[in-house]
């Protein structure tokens, strides 16, 4: 199911992409910001010493809050267990300060679930009916992979230490079309069905180079072990 959905969103997110003209390009109805609350610093748990000595790697984790506010008149239907991190990116710093093109997507923990609004005459628990200009916030985590080096890193998809965007972009529905106005409809009366891909602004990020980097496990990182322990 999982993949089922990453293909779909990613497809989603592509095709509105090349084709905005479509519905008379129709605006997002949720405005999502980000924020970074923490960051840590990680060892690679499978590199060998000999490996660590030549190019020590791991990453840089940080949990996001995300705040998405209805920019809308109408009250609006967000399904809260259906986001999904489809793309956030990490953009380098121009020499003017602004943001560049993305180098890469980063890599999530995100874990997308079967809402099941089918057995519901109207939203339920797993969704939040925002008035105008009401917010609702979550907090995501998400990692960069990064090689500790000051010169160029010997493997693709790394970042150097230094200074950087974050981008956050978020698919907040997966359900086929023709199940989308079904639930759309059925639904009217408590407000508009959330059904987009929302894109945050970059903020800017410094990943360091810490003297001691412990390892993380995925346990940990699900878990939310050891935050603060290679932190700053």
């Amino acid at each position: 199911m999982l993949l089922f959905a990453l293909i779909f969103v990613a497809a989603l997110y592509l095709g509105a992409s090349v084709g905005k003209q479509a519905e008379d390009k129709r605006v997002n109805r949720l405005r999502l910001t980000l924020k970074v609350s923490s960051q840590r610093y990680c060892g690679d748990p499978g590199q060998t010493k000999e490996e660590a000595a030549e190019e020590k790697r791991g990453s840089a984790e940080f949990k996001l809050r995300l705040s998405m506010r209805n920019i809308t008149d109408r009250p609006v239907i967000l399904c809260k267990v259906c986001l999904l991190d489809i793309g956030p990116h990490v953009l380098p710093v121009n020499a003017d300060g602004t943001p560049g093109n993305p180098l890469f997507n980063l890599n999530t923990d995100a874990a997308v679930y079967d809402p099941a609004p089918e057995f519901s005459r109207g939203p339920n628990g797993n969704y939040v009916v925002l008035r105008p200009n009401e917010n609702y916030e979550t907090d995501q985590e998400t990692w960069v992979p990064v090689a500790f080096t000051d010169s160029r890193p010997r493997y693709k998809g790394y970042v150097t230490p230094g200074r950087y965007f974050l981008r956050a972009i978020y698919s907040t529905w997966y359900q086929s079309l023709k199940e989308t106005e079904s639930f759309r409809r059925r639904w009217q009366s408590f407000g508009d069905l959330v059904d987009e891909v929302l894109e945050s602004d970059p903020v800017p990020i410094e990943i360091h180079s810490p003297q001691d980097i412990p390892g993380c496990s995925a346990d940990s990182r699900e878990n939310g072990d050891d935050w603060g322990a290679a932190s700053r």
